[in-house]
């Protein structure tokens, strides 16, 4: 059987046995929070703002994924592209992937200026189904 060692496992930095207990208990009970920086970083940045941008407020605005749904017609010079949710974005493609990419195009460049004028982008709210008849 192994002898316990001088720290239990414990390593060097984490003996507290020289700290003062409740030094920081009225800082604490005001609110305020403690927080030790390493000297090379006190001299890089001297205050809570100096020369760090992400210390510096800013807008951050989330984004999640929205999915439109495409419709494709075959056309003589290759594909005609259409959102079904925005009807007025309308592309063509010499092939469906020019198609396809051209609509993402035109639906990304639609979504940021109606962004910038503060309108709406319309959602997805339409109901798509094959409805089969006799022909």
């Amino acid at each position: 059987m192994k002898k316990a060692s001088k720290h239990d496992g414990m390593l060097p930095e984490y003996d507290f046995s020289g700290g003062v207990r409740g030094k920081y208990a009225k800082r604490y009970h005001q609110g305020s929070n403690i927080v030790v920086l390493d000297p090379d970083v006190t001299k890089r940045f001297p205050d809570s703002v100096a020369e760090n941008p992400l210390a510096q407020p800013r807008r951050v605005r989330h984004r999640m994924l929205q999915n439109f749904t495409a419709a494709y017609t075959r056309i003589p010079s290759g594909y005609m592209g259409q959102i079904v949710e925005w009807p007025e974005i309308i592309t063509e493609g010499k092939d469906l992937e020019a198609c396809r990419e051209s609509l993402r195009d035109a639906l990304t460049e639609m979504i940021a200026a109606y962004r910038e004028l503060g309108k709406e982008i319309p959602c997805h709210n339409s109901l798509i189904e094959h409805l089969p008849v006799e022909a």
